[in-house]
């Protein structure tokens, strides 16, 4: 017998009446956890029909439609993704695969700052935004928010390039890869779990302390 056979789970499925027992349960628990959704539904729409919906999201509110601030929530969105986990990444290959004067200071540097509370910068943060000009702008959101979660992301991928074989770095420069041709075809491909799972965290979603720019 495999040894995947040998979990719990595989045990209940391979037995009829404990799988129809599981699925049973998983059914029932659907259902459950379906009320309030549909509760909610039924209750919009029993004054004025689906039309609601269409409303809403055609309509404006205090001068700001949905559909514009649904767009600015997905732009503010990838373009914080974008800069955390491109600089995050360079960050990762440079304190792991590189060997340069200060490198140990600056990782450490780099996680010291994973101390320093979000509040305490937003005064700062606010003068820095004006003084570039991004004021109302998806820019001028995404920059601080991602200046604020690298420490996060320098650590996260630091700490699953340390995984990455150091001979594949050593097999490519002896084909004569320069760094940007590793980073690109090596470190990326073999870093894209951790990207993925960084982009994907709460950490690389919409502006936590600031709103959406109009």
């Amino acid at each position: 017998m495999s040894r995947t056979s040998d979990t719990p789970l595989a045990r209940l499925r391979d037995r009829r009446r404990d799988n129809v027992t599981v699925y049973t349960v998983l059914v029932l628990d659907a259902l459950l956890w379906s009320f309030p959704l549909v509760t909610a539904v039924r209750a919009s729409v029993a004054h004025g029909g689906f039309g609601n919906y269409l409303t809403v999201l055609t309509g404006e509110f205090n001068q700001l439609s949905l559909g514009r601030a649904l767009a600015n929530s997905l732009l503010i969105a990838a373009l914080h993704a974008f800069l955390v986990c491109s600089v995050g990444a360079m960050a990762a290959y440079a304190f792991t695969k590189l060997v340069f004067p200060g490198r140990d200071t600056l990782d450490h540097l780099a996680l010291i700052f994973l101390a320093v509370p979000a509040m305490a910068l937003i005064v700062p943060v606010y003068w820095i935004t004006g003084q570039l000009g991004l004021f109302n702008s998806a820019l001028g959101v995404a920059l601080p928010e991602a200046a604020l979660t690298l420490p996060f992301a320098v650590l996260l991928l630091r700490n699953y390039a340390d995984g990455i074989p150091h001979e594949m770095i050593e097999a490519a420069r002896l084909d004569r890869a320069g760094h940007p041709r590793i980073f690109w075809h090596v470190f990326l491909p073999s870093a894209r779990p951790a990207l993925v799972n960084l982009a994907r965290s709460p950490s690389c979603g919409p502006s936590r302390t600031s709103s959406s720019p109009r």
